[in-house]
């Protein structure tokens, strides 16, 4: 770093959201439309922070409501997103009503590797849901040019769903999971989770058997995996929410992780541990929007969105975390974060929180806070220095759109950051630049401290 140089970069990890003005860039589209919700089910970001994948299941390219990916890359992150011209892929099988996308994507830390879900594809019924893979060797492949690989439930039959919360990627690229939320395995809708495990990059997924994942207690309408499914950067632990499982009160919900000691043990061959809100109350849904796992495994976090600590449905997130993988996420007792301005109605979590691979940062969003108009929305973050630090020490900072407008919905579907969690992104599906409800993606990423101009960020702007 130069001297005195205001450069993000040479910032403090801690500085980056607490002490920095930043205006975050918009994307859309370019050919979007009207009604095509872009990042409805949320926005995704390599760990590197160099592609941007974000699905619009609205899109009519194929059918009415096929759905589509639109994917931006650059080659480093000196270059904003914003001067990069996007691709939009599409399932090159879909049809009217796959909606392709509407839980989101999947990217490995790399971005090599884009996995996207068409939870109403047809292939073994009505509705049974499949996932599409676009993988290639290297960046100077463009996915445009990747025919992707489709993966369905052997199993699967009319009304599973697969796929419906979005598909999920360890970061090493071996390990994909995807949940049938309407599986019938433990009765009605009670809900499943394929897994497909290869032991290196050169074998192919549509080359894997996947193997079936239940609550072994589940029951009718426990709807395991609605909100989708989360992994460990070496795919060896997996979380998953039943957010309507009445095990500790009607409707309160509960967390299941698997995790096994390395990738020679299958997932089938662990038995779950389960976990829950100890001051939860009935009809919490604990977990529908998702959960989130640090890359190391230390940490596990989802949300309650209907949490009235704040306001009635204001909404918290709950964090377990633990020293070491030798202890069992039974054993701790998670911290709630909520957000200090809460109100009524702001339903903080309902897409899920997230966590940076370095578990430093956690964010979530309240699409009903009426910061720039009703249901307008907003972001919050947690910053810390370190893992020494707990969450509920930290004062989250609130995130806008400044260009924000009531019925927006920013955030509803979740939010994404890097791994080192300088980069934020997050989606406002209701937005209008291409037309009513086209949607649009903000990306918090400065290069310069607020107050001081690119490219050496030496010299004040004036």
């Amino acid at each position: 770093c130069l001297t005195g140089s205001h450069m993000i970069s040479c910032l403090p990890l801690s500085s980056v959201w607490s002490e920095v003005a930043q205006t975050p860039i918009k994307l859309f589209d370019p050919v979007g439309s009207g009604g095509e919700q872009l990042g409805y089910g949320g926005p995704c970001l390599s760990g590197n922070g160099l592609v941007l994948a974000v699905t619009s299941w609205g899109d009519d390219e194929l059918g009415s409501n096929s759905g589509s990916v639109t994917v931006w890359e650059r080659a480093n992150t000196s270059v904003s997103f914003s001067d990069v011209v996007p691709v939009k892929l599409l399932d090159p099988l879909g049809s009217g009503g796959d909606r392709l996308g509407e839980g989101g994507a999947a990217l490995t830390s790399d971005g090599l590797i884009l996995a996207v879900a068409s939870h109403q594809d047809d292939d073994l019924g009505s509705e049974s849901g499949s996932v599409s893979v676009w993988e290639r060797t290297n960046t100077s492949a463009n996915f445009s040019n990747v025919v992707p690989v489709k993966l369905l439930d052997p199993d699967g039959r009319a009304g599973d769903r697969l796929g419906h919360g979005g598909p999920c990627l360890s970061a090493n690229g071996l390990v994909l999971a995807a949940a049938s939320w309407k599986d019938d395995n433990m009765g009605a809708e009670s809900g499943s989770v394929s897994v497909w495990e290869r032991e290196s990059r050169s074998t192919s997924f549509g080359d894997v058997h996947p193997i079936k994942l239940v609550d072994p207690a589940g029951s009718n309408l426990d709807n395991l995996g609605m909100g989708g499914v989360a992994l460990t950067a070496s795919g060896l632990a997996l979380a998953v929410a039943s957010s309507k499982d009445d095990e500790f009160g009607n409707g309160r919900g509960s967390l299941l992780v698997w995790e096994r000691p390395n990738a020679t043990v299958s997932f089938s061959n662990v038995s779950s541990v389960k976990l829950f809100d100890p001051t939860g109350e009935n009809g919490d849904n604990l977990g529908e929007g998702g959960v989130a796992l640090s890359l190391d495994g230390l940490i596990l976090a989802t949300a309650v969105w209907s949490d009235g600590e704040q306001g009635s449905n204001s909404g918290s997130v709950l964090v377990w975390e633990r020293e070491n993988t030798s202890i069992s996420f039974v054993n701790v007792t998670p911290i709630k974060l909520v957000d200090p301005d809460g109100a009524n109605g702001d339903q903080l979590g309902l897409g899920g929180p997230t966590l940076s691979g370095s578990g430093f940062t956690l964010s979530a969003a309240s699409w009903g806070d009426d910061e720039k108009g009703s249901n307008s929305g907003s972001v919050l973050v947690w910053d810390r220095v370190n893992a020494s630090t707990s969450f509920a020490e930290v004062v989250p900072v609130k995130l806008v759109d400044p260009d924000g407008e009531s019925t927006d919905k920013m955030g509803e579907g979740g939010t994404a950051l890097s791994d080192d969690g300088r980069i934020l992104t997050v989606a406002t599906h209701q937005d209008d630049p291409m037309g009513g409800n086209s949607g649009s993606v903000s990306v918090w990423e400065s290069i310069c401290e607020g107050g001081y101009a690119p490219p050496l960020c030496v010299s004040s702007i004036v």
